[in-house]
């Protein structure tokens, strides 16, 4: 006699309210809170105000953009969609009319802005959660160097390959894909059986291939005195 599955089971006690639901967790979203900007043109603001049909059945989506300080309104425009392109028409003729807020003119300023607020977060703000004391008092640098990352060889491989941009590993006329994650990363190719190969990323092998498919498929045909034995598929012929 053979025991029904678990979800069977849980059916069966489910069709009789004799499982109890757990309650879901719901995740609330919330919003990144703004700046508190003192000045005009400090920080502006844009928001689609809704929709709502016209008497020739098209939709109009009301865009405004405000001034955060001063609540100036600053363009409240008539816009057949939400689109980015259309929004940025009325940016650009904001900024004409109105010149650009407040910001960082090139990268270097912006940097600077950063490098202060690292010297405040980290020594001049004290944390609850360290018992109002400054991140500076706490931390230490790791006594482990860095030595970037060794040169990537392969000895007892039959190749090593450097992984195309898209993702391939190219053998002659052979294309095989691999993963874009890899992309000008080296790999060792070894040939285990006739017509069939082994890729390993460092220590890692990653599948096989053969010539007739050109897929890598998962490590999963050594056995346990570690030979490759090929799955059926690999040498499976299409028939007509």
């Amino acid at each position: 006699m053979h025991c029904p599955a678990i979800s069977t089971v849980h059916a069966i006690l489910d069709r009789h309210g004799l499982v109890k639901r757990r309650r879901r967790w719901v995740y609330k979203p919330e919003g990144t809170p703004l700046s508190r900007p003192y000045f005009p043109n400090d920080l502006w603001c844009a928001d689609y105000k809704g929709e709502f049909m016209l008497a020739d059945r098209r939709y109009c989506y009301p865009f405004t953009v405000t001034d955060f300080a001063s609540r100036y309104l600053i363009s409240c425009e008539a816009l057949a969609n939400t689109q980015a392109m259309y929004a940025f028409t009325v940016f650009e003729r904001a900024f004409k009319d109105f010149g650009l807020p407040r910001a960082a003119k090139n990268l270097l300023q912006q940097q600077a802005r950063f490098d202060q607020f690292i010297s405040t977060f980290n020594e001049q703000r004290p944390h609850q959660g360290l018992n109002m004391k400054y991140p500076a008092e706490l931390y230490t640098p790791s006594p482990r160097p860095y030595g970037g990352l060794p040169e990537l060889e392969y000895p007892f491989h039959d190749r090593t390959i450097t992984v195309t941009r898209c993702g391939r590993i190219c053998m002659g006329p052979l294309k095989i894909n691999l993963s874009q994650a890899f992309a000008g990363q080296k790999v060792g190719v070894k040939q285990v059986e006739e017509k069939i190969w082994l890729v390993s990323f460092m220590q890692y092998d990653l599948g096989f291939f053969d010539h007739e498919t050109c897929r890598i498929t998962h490590v999963t045909g050594i056995d346990k005195m570690g030979y490759w034995r090929p799955r059926p598929e690999l040498n499976r012929r299409p028939t007509a």
